[in-house]
């Protein structure tokens, strides 16, 4: 179920479903923490079945789909367009 505040800010959103994939995959955190512009492969080390498991996260809190296309962004900014 998507809140108000998940309307509102979807970029706070998607680091928060980002850094629990992070920590639940036991992935490394960079040093300076997540941000818009962590690098998914470079930075995490999240690979395509990681970014899967992202874009399903991430659909499944806005309740909508997103472009296949998103599954290539190479940052959070890049995957929700801005």
């Amino acid at each position: 179920m998507t809140s108000e505040a998940d309307r509102a800010d979807p970029s706070a959103l998607l680091l928060d479903i980002l850094r629990d994939l992070v920590r639940e995959s036991r992935l490394p955190t960079p040093a300076d923490g997540i941000n818009l512009d962590t690098r998914f492969e470079a930075d995490l080390g999240l690979d395509s079945l990681g970014r899967s498991e992202l874009l399903a996260r991430v659909e499944r809190r806005l309740g909508t789909s997103l472009p296949e296309e998103s599954l290539l962004a190479p940052t959070a900014r890049e995957l929700l367009g801005f």
